[in-house]
């Protein structure tokens, strides 16, 4: 069985009237993934920081390029996810302070004292829950019912997590194979991670933090923003920039599949920046579509992956000369 690993660059646009509560009758979900949304930029980036630090001692060169394919998605999903904060913010939630403290008191932390077979056990666990959950999402069609802004945001990541679902877990076992090791991972990952996920989901839930009087709290604005706007200028919507990603010109740069730059900037500045994370150029040929479908996780799980009709709306969220990966799924 083939694996296929390709960055997709998530362009679909991401208006400011996108309700707080986006999943109609059930508020639960809405506020768990508004969680995971905050949380996945300081995720991806430590994943990514830990698996740069793997590669250059691998011996298996397969093993490596599949690697640096699955930092190349990562990184999308980070830029992705971080277009929702905007989002966020015209909602009211004053949430950048938590995140701040998140990545620097754990992630960053964990960079600098936990062992590298630690961080790779962590990586490998919350991957493998990871491409459960998202297959359960895609499977069960959970979000059907979403925003369908939100739903091509959400489902875009979800099939790419079950694409690389494999590629930590071989990472693992090139590092560190003992059991012992997976087993404080998921220990790990288990108190650490989706605690964390949960505790913000239900404060959220709970409709807080949110921006209080109408105004953001000096301390959870960035220094732009306080600068054009001052600490306690009235944050709505119709301030908020006309778009999460500034425009291109018509014309301008191309994607690797030489289409032009959109309205929405998809596959210009957004892409630009997951580049320079993951240390890319557009000539890289994992760019390009390829055969074949994803790894079965231990080369146990034979389910089928991506829904058809999931797989199209991926394809119209994702950039044109790469969506055909898609179709490379098998279903049934």
């Amino acid at each position: 069985m083939e694996e296929s690993i390709t960055a997709r660059r998530f362009i679909a646009p991401l208006s400011h009237d996108i309700p707080r509560h986006w999943l109609p009758g059930n508020e639960a979900v809405s506020s768990l993934l508004n969680a995971y949304t905050i949380l996945v930029p300081a995720n991806e980036a430590f994943y990514i920081r830990t698996l740069n630090a793997c590669t250059p001692r691998l011996q298996d060169d397969g093993l490596r390029q599949r690697c640096q394919a699955f930092i190349r998605q990562e990184a999308q999903h980070g830029v992705a996810h971080k277009r929702y904060w905007d989002n966020l913010d015209a909602q009211g939630y004053a949430y950048r302070g938590i995140e701040r403290v998140v990545d620097r008191g754990i992630f960053r932390v964990m960079d600098r004292v936990a062992p590298l077979w630690l961080r790779v056990s962590l990586v490998s666990c919350v991957e493998h829950i990871n491409a459960f959950l998202g297959y359960e999402f895609l499977a069960q069609a959970i979000l059907a019912n979403a925003d369908p802004r939100v739903r091509d945001l959400m489902e875009w990541h979800f099939a790419e997590e079950i694409e690389h679902r494999a590629v930590a877990f071989d990472l693992l076992q090139a590092v560190s194979p003992r059991y012992p090791v997976r087993v404080i991972g998921a220990v790990m990952t288990t108190t650490l991670f989706y605690l964390l996920l949960a505790s913000l989901a239900a404060l959220l839930l709970a409709g807080w933090p949110l921006v209080a009087n109408g105004h953001v709290a000096a301390a959870d604005a960035s220094p732009r923003r306080r600068a054009r706007y001052g600490s306690t200028h009235p944050w709505t919507p119709a301030r908020l920039p006309a778009s999460p990603i500034p425009s291109l010109p018509s014309g301008g740069r191309r994607c690797p599949g030489r289409h032009r730059v959109g309205a929405a900037g998809g596959c210009g500045a957004a892409f630009d920046r997951a580049n320079a994370a993951a240390n890319l150029n557009e000539n890289s040929p994992v760019l390009q579509p390829a055969g074949g479908h994803g790894l079965d996780v231990a080369g146990r799980i034979r389910k089928p992956m991506i829904p058809k009709t999931i797989r199209a709306r991926v394809e119209r969220a994702s950039c044109r000369c790469t969506a055909g990966t898609i179709r490379n799924f098998r279903h049934g």
